[in-house]
């Protein structure tokens, strides 16, 4: 061999000696890589939520003796769909809606939420005069009851959901086309919530004038028990105001913005809430990253009523009128609880038909 090649392939060789050398020390110094070490991701979800969860004494949870039940089982995990179950366990633990872990393929996994649905669209649709219009975003949908129901000179207003940016003033838009309807049923059965803004700016057309509707403090930590100050929040009248007696139909899927919204409403003298207790998932939810990629979110904040008298997570919001679908309504052509809500309507407005 030629003594230039010889030497070349030397060089080569030593060059690959010190990498394997260099990468070996790189591991003994930096330890295994974040991102694939699976304690690493359990310890990272744990400590997010023993840093800013707030109901460890209200669900007189023990945190450490859930580290200790689940650690060993992250440690022994083989596989990333075995440490996503482990994670997944922890995260259930704390029993709140707004604990959620989410992998890199969206995949999401939380506290159950198996609360059946009440409103039946095609039991709805018997009670309206009209087939209900959807506003500009399709978020909202609005019509008339029907006289043969009862429903004359009553508007219904149907919010699925608050997701989304911006559109929450359209229920201007909703209010001017039902026109001159002396009373209006607003429907938020079955809605899990999204954006509190779209909840706050539907809100604000029905309040008279400023009133306070919730109180909240955030955890602060790093004492499990270590809150900042106790904040009231108010809701101020805004856009097109309707006057007239308002109905808020809710049941216990309604979550998180829904719940602000039921809390916005409640706090209305001329609106009735009725229906069944809410949720009880009302925290704000505070995201957090994990070294592999997941990400969880964490409850971070207590609510209450204003007066401080009802804690809303994990007890939901009352309605001032309790009504509950019963077994054979389908069959029947009923909807208890909007007939309950027409009723009360009709009754604020001196019971013309």
């Amino acid at each position: 061999m030629r003594p230039r090649r010889l030497a070349a392939l030397r060089r080569a060789g030593i060059a690959a000696a010190l990498a394997v050398l260099l990468g070996a020390c790189e591991r003994a110094v930096l330890g295994p890589d974040p991102s694939r070490d699976r304690v690493a991701v359990f310890d990272a979800a744990w400590s997010a939520f023993d840093a800013h969860f707030a109901y460890f004494a209200d669900q007189g949870l023990d945190w450490d003796a859930v580290r200790a039940r689940l650690r060993p089982r992250a440690e022994a995990a083989a596989n990333d769909q075995a440490l996503y179950d482990v994670v997944c366990e922890l995260v259930r633990a704390t029993r709140s809606y707004h604990s959620v872990l989410v992998d890199q393929g969206g995949r999401r996994c939380g506290p159950d939420f198996a609360f059946a649905a009440t409103r039946d669209p095609a039991l709805v649709a018997r009670y309206l005069a009209e087939p209900a219009r959807p506003t500009a975003s399709r978020q909202m949908a609005y019509a008339r009851l029907s006289a043969d129901r009862g429903g004359a000179g009553i508007g219904y207003v149907w919010v699925p959901a608050f997701g989304g940016d911006g559109w929450g003033a359209e229920i201007d838009d909703a209010l001017a086309a039902l026109g001159d309807v002396r009373g209006v049923v607003i429907d938020a059965r079955g809605n899990t919530g999204g954006n509190d803004g779209n909840a706050r700016a539907i809100a604000a057309r029905f309040a008279d004038a400023e009133r306070a509707y919730v109180r909240r403090r955030f955890r602060t930590g790093p004492a499990r028990d270590a809150f900042g100050p106790w904040v009231t929040t108010s809701l101020a009248p805004a856009g097109r105001r309707f006057a007239g007696p308002v109905v808020l139909l809710t049941d216990r899927r309604v979550a998180s913005a829904a719940e602000s919204f039921t809390l916005m409403l409640r706090a209305l003298p001329t609106v009735v809430v009725i229906g069944d207790t809410t949720s009880g998932t009302a925290s704000n939810p505070l995201p957090r990253d994990l070294p592999n990629g997941w990400w969880v979110t964490v409850p971070q904040s207590q609510e209450t009523t204003p007066d401080g008298t009802v804690p809303i997570e994990g007890r939901g919001i009352a309605p001032a009128v309790v009504v509950r679908p019963a077994a054979g309504d389908a069959a029947r052509g009923v909807d208890r609880m909007l007939e309950a809500a027409i009723a009360s309507v009709r009754q604020r407005l001196g019971g013309a038909r």
